[in-house]
């Protein structure tokens, strides 16, 4: 009796624990910014690193979800923050997003079609390699 009793609390766990996964927002632009701004996370770009220096949102770690090392430099991120993530469109991100639950991080929040609709919102981005303006000024 006492070994079906522990087989029986074996196989009920086995499902309870398979639910424990995190918890996966899909925001849209305006309200994934709100959201980078009033919670302690970190912010991920999964795009390569040419697109992240053409444009990214202010603050973004860049950690390109296609490179071997993604899986590597990830797992080093604080679990029980929550993971701000983007990629161009949404593909990379949700991909990424999906693995980062099954690692055992608590809460993962996608910008819902990526840095697009960021920008089709009218949100601002930031460049690594702008352009130096240059003046008008007969001096330079």
């Amino acid at each position: 009796m006492k070994n079906i009793l522990i087989l029986l609390s074996i196989l009920l766990a086995v499902p309870l624990s398979a639910q424990k996964k995190g918890r996966l927002e899909k925001l849209d632009p305006k309200v994934f910014q709100v959201k980078t701004v009033h919670l302690k996370g970190t912010l991920l770009d999964v795009r390569n690193a040419d697109e992240f220096k053409a444009e990214h949102l202010k603050g973004a770690k860049n950690v390109d979800w296609d490179n071997k090392s993604f899986k590597e430099t990830a797992k080093k991120l604080p679990r029980y923050e929550p993971v701000f993530i983007y990629c161009q469109g949404g593909y990379r991100s949700n991909l990424a997003a999906e693995w980062l639950l099954e690692e055992g991080f608590s809460t993962v929040i996608v910008l819902d079609n990526g840095i697009d609709a960021w920008k089709d919102a009218g949100l601002p981005v930031e460049m690594l390699d702008a352009p130096v303006k240059k003046s008008n000024s007969s001096y330079d």
